[in-house]
Parts: structure tokens; C-alpha cells; sequence
């Protein structure tokens, strides 16, 4: 029989009103910690959002959640932010119900981790765009997990003012790692993107790894690694695909010789472009010419 857990724990009121005017803490203040496992019908919806920034860790099952028109599942492994005072609503998949940690606090610094995670920067950010909740995919983390752990393990104890200084320490952690995070993917697609655009103002050239390495400042051996990791193949096979895509599209609308065809995506041996197009998209481009579309 699967194991239902439902368990929250509140810093005390004293100890919570003296901590807020203390220096060390009122930039980062937890208030609430939570433990949710298999609870098929946990739903919550909050109206005028929370008072308190919400931090939710999915460690195993699905979730969902929904700010607007905005609506994404949650899966093992994210973090999920949801800001201070954002409509919202978010509950436990019925069929493989999530088992989650999550943790309200207010503060200065945990409103600016939210607002650069929100915009993608490690830097300070100046923007009236209204904040939007965050999904930061990942895996299970070891590191992010104990932080969880440890946390709640504080927030179960009678707490003490040294006490609550370490679950403050804890959750500046976890969103520091959580800003890098979504920092470091955004600049992973930026890189991606910027490929891209360079695979199609040079499809009728040929090109080299190192080349397009140079193009976003990376070694070969590193661009390759993470071009791979991002797409699923390797980036001169990326531009082969970008160049027979072209070369499908100039078929559907061009009465040009395959010759012809095969010189603007960068292939003087006609053959070998038919023996490539072949490969990729699984007809000649004799056939594909002929095949009835759409």
C-alpha cells in the first residue's frame, strides 16, 4: 500500500515576529515548511496568490500548475517558484500523484532571486513585467534534496534563533542554485539559437566544427558537447538536416535541375547530395519532387 503523507510545520509566531526585524534574516525569512507524498487530491488555488514566495520540489510522480493562461505539468526532478501575491493554482496528478517539498518565506533577497530567475539575468534587473511563476527542469538532485531534508529536519525541532539563521542560510542556497540554473539554460538556448541563424546564412557552404565553435566563443570539444546534449545530434549532422530541408523546399516550389538544387545547399557532386537527401529524408529527390504534398 502506497505511503500518504501530509505534514506542515510553522516557524513559531515569536520567534517568526523577532526574527523579522533581524538584519540577518529579514532579507530571507521561511515561514512555512510542507511534506506531501501521495496525496492523489492535494489541489490548491489562491485567489490573490500567497503572501510569502512559494518553493515546491517534485522528488517523485507528476503535478501540474497555473497562473492565467499559463498552465504546465510538473514533473520528478523541478523546482518550481511561484512569487508573492500571483494568482495561482497547482495540485498533485490523480494518477501519479506528486510527492513534493515546499517551503513559504518573504524577503528582499528572496524577491530579487525571483524577479532575475523570472528574467533569466545573474544580474540586477529593472523591469515592470509582471512576474510569472518558474518551472526549472533538473534531475533529483543530491545536493538540492538534503538541503530539503535539512531544512525540514530544523523546521520540525523546537526552533532557536541560530536555528532559524541555518534554514535561512539553507533556502538562500537552494535559490542561488535555482538562478544559476535557469541562467545557465537560457544561455545554453541562446547558444542554440544563435547556431541556428548561422546554419542558415551559410547552407550553401561547407563548414567545420571549429568553425562554428568560434561562432559562440566555445571550444570545439565543449560546443559539441552541449550542442549534442540540447539537440539530440551532433552539429555538423544538424547542418546537413537545416541544408535538406532547404533543399525539400526549393523542390516543392522550384522547377530547377537537382544539380541545380544541390549547388545552392552547397553540393557540386549531384549524386552525393541525392545519396545525403536520400539518407535523411528517405526518398531521392527524383521521388520526393513527385510525391503529392500536404
Amino acid at each position: 500500500m502506497e505511503h500518504l503523507e501530509q505534514k506542515s510545520l510553522y516557524i513559531p509566531r515569536d520567534l517568526y515576529r523577532k526574527a523579522a526585524s533581524d538584519p540577518l534574516l529579514n532579507g530571507c525569512l521561511p515561514k512555512i515548511f510542507g511534506r506531501f507524498s501521495g496525496v492523489n487530491d492535494h489541489y490548491m488555488m489562491r485567489e490573490y496568490g500567497a503572501e510569502e514566495h512559494i518553493l515546491i520540489y517534485c522528488l517523485a510522480g507528476k503535478g501540474w500548475v497555473s497562473s492565467g493562461e499559463k498552465h504546465q505539468p510538473v514533473i520528478k526532478g523541478d523546482l518550481l517558484l511561484i512569487p508573492a501575491h500571483l494568482r495561482h493554482e497547482y495540485g498533485a496528478d490523480p494518477e501519479d500523484p506528486w510527492s513534493i517539498y515546499w517551503c513559504h518565506a518573504t524577503g528582499e533577497f528572496i524577491e530579487e532571486c525571483s524577479r532575475r530567475i523570472s528574467q533569466r539575468s545573474l544580474n540586477p534587473v529593472d523591469s515592470k513585467e509582471p512576474e510569472n511563476y518558474a518551472i526549472l527542469p533538473s534531475t533529483i538532485s543530491p545536493q538540492l534534496l538534503s538541503r530539503f531534508q535539512e531544512m525540514f529536519k530544523i523546521a520540525e525541532r523546537s526552533l532557536s534563533m541560530l536555528e532559524l539563521l541555518k534554514l535561512s542560510e539553507l533556502y538562500r542556497s537552494v535559490l542561488l542554485e535555482a538562478l544559476q540554473l535557469q541562467v545557465t539554460r537560457s544561455e545554453t538556448v541562446s547558444i542554440i539559437d544563435a547556431v541556428y541563424h548561422y546554419f542558415e546564412e551559410h547552407l550553401h557552404e561547407s563548414i567545420t566544427l571549429e568553425e562554428l565553435a568560434s561562432q559562440v566563443s566555445m571550444s570545439k570539444y565543449h560546443f559539441s558537447r552541449v550542442f549534442s546534449q540540447q539537440t539530440g545530434m551532433s552539429p555538423i549532422e544538424c547542418f546537413i538536416r537545416f541544408k535538406m530541408q532547404y533543399a525539400c523546399s526549393l523542390l516543392d516550389t522550384e522547377n530547377s535541375p537537382i544539380s541545380e538544387i544541390a549547388a545552392v545547399v552547397g553540393y557540386q557532386d549531384p549524386y552525393y547530395f541525392s545519396r545525403i537527401f536520400k539518407k535523411m529524408i528517405g526518398y531521392s529527390p527524383q521521388r520526393y519532387r513527385l510525391m503529392e504534398k500536404g
